[in-house]
């Protein structure tokens, strides 16, 4: 019973220095925060509202967070919000509602560290939400597009 012990004990005390040893390792890891061409490639996200909502769900801030990040490391040139609506309802409300989107997105990337100066905010309302009598689906939503190139 006591050899038992003893042995636990060894395998408690070397497990525990693996972890230890682990831990202090990963102190000194450090990550190249460099960007290469490649991942300040022009992309675009998509977020997607509710009808008439415009504020950020949980999951579109996650999505727009990723979505920053991904430049880390790189100059952006230009930032192009387009906040869209469809087809229901009066224009005026859908160009607000359109507004309302770009901003609010606009807002969330400034407060991430992106140069507001940099951004194009255009709101289109329902315009092209329905083409010859077919109304576009997915409509509700603000296209981010950017142009950057590494630093």
């Amino acid at each position: 019973m006591i050899i038992m012990r003893r042995i636990q004990a060894f395998h408690f005390s070397l497990f525990s220095a693996l972890i230890a040893a682990l831990l202090v390792a990963g102190c000194s890891y450090t990550i190249d925060r460099r960007a290469d061409a490649a991942s300040c490639d022009a992309r675009s996200a998509s977020i997607y509202y509710d009808e008439w909502e415009y504020e950020l769900s949980a999951e579109s801030h996650t999505v727009l967070k990723a979505f920053q990040n991904s430049y880390k490391g790189c100059n952006l040139a230009k930032v192009r919000i387009v906040g869209m609506a469809d087809s229901v309802g009066d224009e005026e409300e859908n160009l607000k509602v359109s507004q309302q989107r770009a901003e609010v997105i606009a807002n969330e990337l400034a407060a991430g560290g992106w140069d507001r100066s940099r951004f194009d905010i255009i709101a289109i309302g329902k315009r092209g939400a329905e083409v010859d009598g077919v109304k576009k689906t997915m409509r509700r939503r603000a296209v981010i597009s950017v142009e950057a190139s590494p630093s």
